[in-house]
């Protein structure tokens, strides 16, 4: 009885102050990412690849979502992933829409458009440095859900 109470206390918590975990999540759903990517730095040629990745979308509701890959070559966008930055939902029911910015130093804006019926996602993100140098990163890509209820072994 008292984990009973003690989570429904966490959940009340959770819903007065807004806080988030994936226990309060209204839908989560991993996605099989395969994304060519372009990475531009200043005056140099751009560099091309293509990036296998899994993906963790989130939403808890009330415009508040991430986007989690698990490579180390894609950046992470929401509220969740960057709490100083300024997030801009353009979700709807077809598509998840994300854009961010933050000025912590530098100047970073990241966006990412997920087509839910496609099965798409684009992605870019620019750097501006203090110094005036530019990072630049583009990438589209084709998604598959991950059906979490079927077994492989």
């Amino acid at each position: 009885m008292r984990l009973l109470i003690s989570s429904s206390v966490s959940a009340l918590l959770a819903l007065i102050f807004g806080w988030s975990s994936p226990a309060y999540a209204l839908e989560e759903v991993t996605l099989l990412c395969e994304i060519k990517l372009q990475t531009k730095h200043g005056t140099s040629p751009p560099e091309t690849k293509v990036v296998s990745t899994r993906i963790e979308v989130t939403d808890y509701g009330r415009g508040r979502i991430t986007v989690l890959p698990d490579s180390t070559s894609l950046f992470s966008i929401g509220g969740m992933a960057d709490p100083s930055g300024k997030v801009e939902n353009r979700s709807t029911p077809d598509k998840w829409h994300i854009k961010e910015r933050s000025e912590l130093g530098r100047i970073t804006d990241r966006e990412v458009i997920i087509d839910r019926r496609a099965g798409t996602i684009s992605l870019n993100r620019m750097i501006l440095f203090p110094s005036g140098s530019l990072f630049e990163e583009d990438g589209f890509g084709r998604c598959e859900k991950v059906d979490k209820s079927k077994r492989k072994f």
